[in-house]
């Protein structure tokens, strides 16, 4: 991985995610997405951190398979095993904080309120602010040079 390839990653996950989130708002299960969430800052352990990373990947699979799209579905993905890891190190990597970890889950939090209610824009906007804060911290550690990726 380099940061070129961070930054494509994230590009193409703020035009694809937000769009979902619109497509799925009326068709997502809410309340299976509130049983699937974990909150980051409960994962202490090793385990405990992979069973986030795994529940975290089925909450936003679910978003995905609800837009009704097979290749929309492909799509996301794909770009979410290719920033599985990066899950994984913005949120307890070295350097990561505590209220990264709450952000995230709050991000996840407005994600719900907004198919519950189940509007379209509220989930775009929820989601554009959960990839946005994604990219925020990732790229604050690459920068800080507590994750050493090679720079491009």
């Amino acid at each position: 991985m380099t940061v070129q390839s961070i930054r494509e990653l994230f590009e193409m996950r703020l035009i694809a995610e937000p769009k979902a989130a619109a497509m799925a708002a009326t068709r997502v299960d809410a309340a299976g997405l509130r049983r699937l969430n974990k909150a980051p800052q409960n994962a202490h352990s090793a385990d405990e951190r992979l069973a986030f990373v795994a529940a975290n990947r089925a909450f936003h699979r679910a978003i995905a398979a609800a837009t009704g799209n097979a290749r929309l579905y492909a799509l996301l993905d794909a770009l979410a095993d290719e920033g599985e890891r990066l899950v994984h190190l913005g949120l307890f990597g070295p350097g990561s904080q505590m209220h990264d970890r709450a952000e995230a889950d709050d991000g996840h939090e407005a994600l719900i309120a907004a198919f519950e209610a189940r509007d379209p824009a509220a989930a775009e906007r929820a989601a554009s602010a959960h990839v946005e804060h994604a990219r925020a911290i990732v790229l604050a550690r690459i920068m800080s040079g507590t994750i050493n990726l090679a720079i491009n």
